[in-house]
């Protein structure tokens, strides 16, 4: 399965990789589909995925922002 750039794994991977290249504790990354394009229905704009990456800790969470 594909997941693109958007995604559970893509952000928490972005917040990893952060944290490894600046030798920090703490760190977070975003990745969504701001639009006016690109959305599709499984993954439509305004899909927006937040991570935090720290010390014994992960965690990400999907948010979808409607509006213009």
């Amino acid at each position: 399965k594909v997941e693109g750039a958007v995604s559970d794994r893509v952000a928490r991977q972005m917040a990893q990789g952060v944290r490894n290249q600046l030798k920090c504790h703490w760190s977070v990354a975003i990745t969504g589909i701001a639009g006016p394009t690109g959305g599709l229905p499984e993954k439509p704009v305004g899909t927006v995925w937040f991570a935090v990456s720290g010390p014994g800790f992960e965690s990400t969470e999907k948010k979808l922002f409607s509006g213009s």
